[in-house]
């Protein structure tokens, strides 16, 4: 038997996608909500890798989405620990008041892993028509929120203590002319009504501040610089990566692939497996590269 998935046609003329969500994000949206995956309860378990080749996308930039998703639109959380993606508006489409299926959802939400996450589920179940229910980030946050129930409601999120936005970006290692442009985009925001949170800048400067090691300073002013124009709410990074790889001929890619694969190679004799599995050897950005003292 055929198994299908809700998708409300109001997602289309939603003011947060409209507004928020570019091609790429409606596209992993969807997908979301509608893979071989998902379940009745809207938790359900799914490796970055599973992601990645299920939509033809890199493991990086799945991770990005993922981020985003998390911090910037508020719609999902993901646990790295139990590999596990929580929808948050899944119960508003799916769920329905039928007896049989309450008792077949209470099964579902019982084999969720991450305790947040059933608690979350468990709360929404017993209280329908709440407003809102309080769970902590699981992507690598030290923040506290308070989620909507809706795609359309605000967030509240409290970070306790640390930098304003514009020191986090002053007391990054990023170009003179890339922080400029950075705080030029932060102020856009907030004229945009659409400010970043404390936890949200610190992700966009660890990405810019590897974006600009990896395509240049003057590509990514352009980019961010792109993004105010066009009237975008986020700078897609993906794109300097596309446009890399457009200027690279099959020849010189495949040389680049078995230079990569050599690297890989040395790094499996020297630690006993591959950079995956050894935390550090990934060529990760750590917080002691981007900030100063």
């Amino acid at each position: 038997m055929a198994i299908y998935r809700n998708v409300s046609i109001s997602f289309w003329s939603d003011s947060k996608v409209i507004d928020d969500f570019t091609p790429e994000d409606k596209y992993f949206y969807l997908y979301l909500f509608t893979n071989p995956h998902t379940n009745l309860c809207g938790c359900y378990e799914i490796s970055i890798k599973q992601m990645a080749g299920e939509m033809g996308y890199s493991r990086d930039t799945c991770e990005r989405l993922i981020e985003r998703f998390v911090s910037v639109h508020n719609v999902i959380r993901y646990s790295k620990k139990t590999k596990e993606v929580l929808l948050l508006n899944w119960h508003r489409y799916n769920w329905t008041s039928s007896e049989k299926f309450r008792k077949a959802l209470v099964k579902e939400i019982a084999k969720i892993k991450e305790v947040d996450f059933r608690g979350y589920l468990e709360t929404v179940l017993k209280n329908p028509d709440t407003d809102t229910v309080s769970i902590p980030y699981q992507y690598g946050r030290d923040t506290t929120v308070t989620v909507t129930d809706t795609v359309t409601d605000t967030v509240t999120v409290s970070d306790k203590g640390g930098l304003g936005g514009k020191e986090i970006v002053q007391k990054s290692n990023l170009a003179i002319p890339t922080k400029e442009k950075l705080l030029e985009f932060l102020r856009y925001r907030e004229e945009r009504k659409k400010p970043y949170t404390e936890t949200s800048i610190r992700i966009l400067v660890r990405d810019t501040f590897q974006q600009e090691q990896q395509h240049g300073t003057d590509a990514v002013v352009k980019l961010i610089d792109e993004s105010m124009r066009n009237g975008w709410l986020g700078i897609f990074f993906d794109r300097l990566d596309r446009q890399q790889a457009q200027k690279i001929n099959p020849h010189t890619q495949k040389l680049i692939d078995i230079g990569n694969w050599g690297k890989q190679f040395e790094q499996q004799n020297q630690y006993g497996g591959f950079p995956d599995d050894h935390p550090g050897t990934d060529g990760s950005i750590s917080d002691q590269q981007i900030y100063s003292g």
